[in-house]
C-alpha cells in the first residue's frame, strides 16, 4: 500500500488514496512530526522528555504512541531501535520533505501548500516540544512561501500568466503585507497583458503599506509595475551577428560597472535571439541577463529569477548541461540570500548534477553550498564545501574562484 503522510493543515495518514484511522491521542502526531523532522536519529529518553514529562511512566506513555503510531503508519514502515529510527517505504510521500527538497511542481501539487504545520494541535503541557513546534512551523511556513514563489517565477518564465497570477493571489492572502508577494502578483499580472489590473494592485499595495506600516513600496515593487508584459520579444533585425554582439556589449558594459546600459544590450540580444530561434545563443544571454539581474541591482530578483528559469529551459533544450548547471546555481544563491536554505540546497544539487565534468562550475556550486553550511551554523560541512571548492577552483585555474571560496 502507497503510504502518503500530510502534516501540513490538519495532520492525516492516507494508503492508497484511502484516509487511515485516526490515532487515539493527538501526541502520536506529535511523535511522528519530531521524528521524520529531526536531522539524526532520536533517543527514546529525549523524545519522552520532550513530549511525556509530566507522565508517570514517560517511557511508558512513549511505548503506548509508538504502538500507536506503528498501526497509523502500517506494516511497511519500520519504527524501531535505540535511537528510534522512521523509515517509511521508499514509494512513500511526505508533504513536508515535498515542500522543503522537491521541485515546486511536487509543491504545488499539494493540496495542503501554505497551510499551518500540524494545524489545530497544541501542546501546552509540553513547553520545549511547544517551542521546536513554534520554530518548525515559522520555517515550514517560509518554505512553502518560497516555494511558492519559484511556482510562480516559473509559471511566468513558462509564459503561463495566468496560472502564476493563481499562485501570487495565494501568497498575497497568505501574507499581505510582504511586498515581495504583492511584486510577484502585479508582476504577474503584467504578464498577462492586463497592465490596468496590475497598476490597481499596484495602488492596492501601496495604500496597504502605508495605512499598516507608514512605509511606501520599495524596489521589488516599483520595478515590478515595469516588468514586460510577456517575455521579452522583438522583430530580429540584425541576425545571430546582432545578437552576440549586443551579447559581448553587455557582458563588458556590467564588468565595467555601467549596469543600466548592459542589461538594456542583454535584454536585446535575448530578444534578437529568439524570432531566429538560436536556442544556445538565447540560453547564453537569459544566463547572462538572470545573473546580472541578481547580482547588480537591488529589487530585480524575480526578474532575474525569472531569466534564469528560461535559460535553463532553453539550455537543456540545446544540451548545454554546463550552462544548465549555472543558472541552477545562481537561483540557489537568490535561495540563500532570502535565508531559505533548504530550497537553496535542493537548487544547488541539481547543479551539481548537472555540472558533470566541469571543474569551474563545480568550484562554483561548492562555494555557494559553503556558504549555506557556514550560514545555519553547520561549519563541519561548511568547511568541507569550501575545501572542496578552493582545489576545484586551483584545478581549473579560477583565481577569481579561489579567492571567493576562501
Amino acid at each position: 500500500m502507497r503510504l502518503a503522510v500530510h502534516l501540513l493543515g490538519p495532520p492525516s495518514v492516507e494508503h492508497d488514496g484511502v484516509a487511515a484511522a485516526p490515532p487515539r491521542g493527538k501526541k502520536v502526531w506529535a511523535v511522528l512530526a519530531y521524528l521524520l523532522r529531526a536531522e539524526a536519529p532520536v533517543s527514546r529518553e529525549r523524545l519522552a522528555s520532550l513530549l511525556f514529562a509530566d507522565a508517570d511512566d514517560p517511557l511508558g506513555a512513549l511505548r503506548w504512541n509508538l504502538a500507536e503510531l506503528r498501526r497509523l503508519l502500517g506494516d511497511s514502515t519500520q519504527l524501531r531501535g535505540e535511537p528510534l529510527v522512521l523509515t517509511p517505504p521508499a514509494d512513500a510521500t511526505v508533504d513536508v520533505d515535498q515542500v522543503l527538497r522537491g521541485t515546486w511542481r511536487q509543491a504545488l501539487s499539494l493540496e495542503t501548500i501554505g497551510q499551518v504545520f500540524l494545524e489545530g494541535l497544541n501542546f501546552p503541557g509540553a513547553a520545549a516540544f511547544e517551542a521546536w513546534l513554534l520554530t518548525e512551523r515559522r520555517h515550514l511556513a517560509n518554505a512553502s512561501a518560497g516555494v511558492m514563489r519559484e511556482a510562480v517565477v516559473g509559471r511566468i518564465a513558462a509564459g503561463a500568466a495566468e496560472d502564476a497570477v493563481l499562485v501570487a493571489r495565494k501568497l498575497v492572502q497568505i501574507d499581505p503585507l510582504e511586498e515581495a508577494y504583492h511584486a510577484l502578483l502585479i508582476r504577474s499580472l503584467a504578464a498577462t497583458g492586463d497592465r490596468a489590473s496590475a497598476q490597481e494592485q499596484f495602488e492596492s499595495c501601496r495604500t496597504l503599506l502605508m495605512a499598516e506600516l507608514g512605509v511606501r513600496p520599495g524596489p521589488d515593487v516599483l520595478n515590478a509595475v515595469d516588468a514586460p508584459t510577456a517575455s521579452v520579444s522583438m522583430t530580429s533585425v540584425g541576425g545571430r551577428a546582432s545578437a552576440r554582439a549586443q551579447l559581448d556589449a553587455g557582458q563588458a558594459a556590467i564588468a565595467a560597472g555601467v549596469v543600466d546600459a548592459g542589461l538594456e544590450c542583454l535584454r536585446r540580444a535575448v530578444a534578437e535571439a529568439e524570432p531566429l530561434r538560436e536556442t544556445p545563443l538565447q540560453a547564453q544571454a537569459l544566463l547572462a541577463l538572470g545573473s546580472s539581474l541578481i547580482h547588480s541591482l537591488r529589487g530585480r530578483d524575480e526578474e532575474g529569477s525569472i531569466a534564469l528559469h528560461q535559460a535553463i529551459a532553453a539550455g537543456t533544450e540545446s544540451g548545454m548541461a554546463s550552462l544548465v548547471a549555472a543558472a541552477r546555481r545562481e537561483l540557489g544563491y537568490v535561495e540563500m540570500l532570502r535565508a531559505r536554505y533548504d530550497r537553496a540546497h535542493t537548487w544547488l544539487a541539481e547543479a551539481l548534477d548537472a555540472a558533470a565534468d566541469d571543474v569551474g562550475e563545480q568550484a562554483a556550486i561548492r562555494a555557494v553550498l559553503g556558504a549555506c553550511w557556514s550560514d545555519t551554523a553547520h561549519y563541519p560541512a561548511a568547511m568541507e564545501q569550501l575545501e572542496q571548492a578552493i582545489a576545484l577552483a586551483e584545478e581549473s585555474q579560477s583565481h577569481r574562484q579561489v579567492a571567493f571560496a576562501s
